[in-house]
């Protein structure tokens, strides 16, 4: 079919009732849905008249049964799709993800699955090469495993030193009933350059191998003091080890 042929759609209340075909040479000889599917239309605009059954008819690519009674078309918005999936990748262009009302933004993995953050250049803070963890200054920074349990592990990997850092001389706690291990297989140094090192307890601090002072070039003698007891503990002069 050549030639510009009318169609004419009918609608009730946003239903399509009438489909009609105007001007076709013996159009009785094509089924309904066969009328529909053999009209190839060269404009678009189209009028209509007549009856098709089981025709599949779109408008600007738009399936008719999808169309709400003022022809907007699918859903008006995402919130209206209760079980959303991606097709492919999501590319924010630019843009944040947000929430609104105080609410969290929660990305909750099922099963075993886990979460990665992968950026080209290890940057999460533009311009300072760091990946950073920051709160309003009211919030705190919680990095748990299973909650309220004794399972699992977390690990903090450095290739250099760890270096752990506190503002407005605020102390370094440790709050759990727990036992606090330093464990390694080489040496443990615990320095201080300008400032005194104390080792503190309820009861008693306990040490599976004796204390050796280490006096380096330059620095004075060292010396032991005990603030509840002077008398405690066994210092020997020859070995230079308190025990």
């Amino acid at each position: 079919m050549t030639d510009k042929k009318n169609i004419v759609l009918t609608f009730e209340d946003g239903n399509l009732v009438q489909t009609s075909i105007d001007a076709i040479d013996d159009h009785s000889r094509y089924a309904d849905a066969e009328a529909i599917s053999a009209l190839e239309p060269t404009t678009s605009t189209l009028a209509a008249s007549g009856v098709a059954t089981d025709a599949n008819v779109t408008v600007n690519a738009v399936d008719i049964a999808a169309l709400t009674t003022s022809g907007d078309g699918h859903l008006a918005n995402v919130v209206e799709d209760l079980a959303p999936q991606l097709g492919g990748d999501l590319d924010v262009n630019g843009k944040s993800i947000t929430s609104a009302g105080n609410a969290d933004v929660e990305i909750q993995p099922a099963g075993t699955g886990g979460i990665g953050l992968f950026t080209g250049k290890t940057n999460l803070n533009p311009g300072n090469q760091e990946i950073r963890l920051t709160t309003s200054g009211g919030g705190q920074i919680l990095i748990e495993t299973t909650s309220n349990s004794n399972t699992g592990k977390i690990f903090i990997q450095s290739g250099d030193n760890l270096v752990i850092e506190t503002f407005n001389n605020a102390p370094l706690a440790f709050t759990s009933a727990g036992l606090l291990a330093i464990d390694a297989n080489t040496q443990i140094n615990i320095e201080s350059a300008t400032q005194d090192i104390r080792l503190r307890a309820g009861t008693q601090v306990s040490m599976n191998a004796p204390i050796r002072a280490d006096q380096n070039s330059g620095v004075s003698a060292p010396a032991y003091s005990f603030l509840s007891d002077t008398n405690t503990g066994t210092y020997r002069k020859s070995a230079d080890v308190l025990a």
